[in-house]
């Protein structure tokens, strides 16, 4: 239920953020009554929430590739069409809605978050400019077990690493969270043909995600 990807800048985080967005609205448009199978109250709005750094970035970055993805996607539109009214969110029948937040707006975090995805979870900062990344991560977290006990929700982390003690190093050790790591190199490998790669160092005390071993 949690995901955890520490990817490069430019190694595709957007893109990962607006496939796994698409494909979770689907799911809950493909239920005959989302809210009745969910446990809530009829009508219940039932929110995919992407949240970025800033608003600009929710919005224009990731919210604009969630809604170019579903625009390319015949099925949303014969079916689920969305609202086209709405400018800043995409708003779906059956209550289902995506909407875009940053860091800095906990009244987003009012909505029945059935899945939640956090763009560059290791610079999230509140408004005097102090790190809250664990903060926002956990108020989702608890916001999605609290009403969807029974059922796969999905809350789902993005970001280039800070440093090795930020959140989303420490949120790699948690057993129960799908760790993936991709540097721009296995990204975009074209860009890297005829280069001679330096053997990778890890630092002291990290523990690689796929054997376990830690280095001294």
């Amino acid at each position: 239920k949690e995901g955890l990807w520490i990817c490069s800048i430019g190694a595709g985080k957007s893109v990962t953020a607006s496939i796994i967005s698409a494909y979770e609205a689907h799911k809950l448009l493909c239920l005959k009554n989302p809210q009745k199978t969910l446990g809530l109250a009829s009508k219940s709005k039932i929110a995919v929430m992407n949240m970025s750094i800033s608003a600009e970035q929710a919005k224009d970055v990731v919210f604009g590739e969630i809604k170019e993805r579903i625009d390319a996607c015949p099925w949303f539109g014969q079916h689920f069409p969305y609202n086209s009214k709405s400018k800043s969110r995409l708003v779906f029948p059956k209550s289902i809605y995506i909407i875009p937040g940053n860091s800095k707006q906990t009244k987003v975090l009012g909505y029945n978050v059935f899945v939640g995805v956090l763009d560059e979870v290791a610079f999230f900062t509140d408004k005097e400019g102090n790190y809250v990344s664990e903060d926002v991560y956990l108020a989702m977290l608890r916001r999605a077990q609290s009403r969807f006990k029974r059922f796969d929700w999905r809350l789902v982390a993005i970001t280039s690493p800070r440093h090795k003690d930020d959140f989303s190093e420490t949120k790699a050790k948690d057993e129960e969270t799908f760790v993936r790591r991709r540097p721009l190199w296995e990204a975009k490998p074209q860009d890297f043909e005829g280069e001679a790669m330096v053997d990778w160092q890890p630092w002291p005390g990290y523990t690689d995600p796929e054997t376990g071993a830690h280095s001294v």
